[in-house]
């Protein structure tokens, strides 16, 4: 974890009072981060308030910077807006140490592909990229039993990503889960990279 033990106790002063219950919690989560936050489905509500606020600074430490700004700062400002004077300067405090935390290494690329006519050639192009300095999301490295499905997990690393290479072959053109994969790229606004190399198909992707 990135953070110092002074800083996590700190942050938990601020936060205790507004989390003592689980419907606070999801009350707080909802108002800093919205309803469609990825790493909500990673959250356990329950357990005591320290417990508590001890696994969601875990999970915040983890997670990509959204435009830049460090979700601790996210949802401390949040809090800033419904507490008195004294917590306010307390939060205040926070924010510049909240501001010089390091990034998270989040994989910045994200690898979507089919397993069935393309996995070799992923292989080749991860060990390429990560050796040329990219991070890099690749199933078989960060998910090595991952199933067929799209899973919250994947939800997320694409979320995390700065874009998504598309391995563009004849299985990925009939593949579900590529196709989930992608949409779901688009939906969160990431740039996508076709690379067709199997057939002569356009990318699958809209315009």
């Amino acid at each position: 974890m990135s953070l110092s033990a002074d800083l996590i106790r700190r942050i938990i002063a601020v936060c205790e009072p507004y989390m003592e219950t689980e419907d606070a919690r999801r009350n707080r989560f909802t108002l800093a981060f919205g309803t469609d936050a990825p790493f909500r489905k990673l959250i356990n509500w329950g357990g005591n308030t320290q417990d508590f606020l001890l696994h969601l600074i875990r999970l915040l430490d983890q997670v990509h910077r959204h435009n830049g700004v460090h979700r601790f700062r996210t949802l401390l400002e949040s809090l800033r807006r419904d507490c008195g004077e004294e917590r306010q300067r307390e939060i205040d405090a926070l924010l510049p140490l909240i501001d010089a935390l390091p990034n998270p290494g989040a994989p910045t690329l994200f690898l979507s592909y089919a397993r069935a006519d393309d996995e070799k050639f992923v292989r080749l192009l991860y060990d390429d990229l990560t050796a040329q300095g990219f991070r890099v999301w690749f199933d078989r490295e960060h998910m090595p039993n991952r199933g067929l499905g799209f899973s919250d997990e994947i939800a997320l690393a694409i979320e995390q990503a700065e874009r998504l290479l598309l391995i563009c072959g004849p299985a990925a053109y009939q593949s579900e889960y590529v196709r989930a994969e992608w949409r779901h790229a688009l939906l969160h606004c990431k740039p996508i990279v076709p690379i067709v190399r199997l057939g002569e198909f356009p990318p699958p992707i809209p315009q």
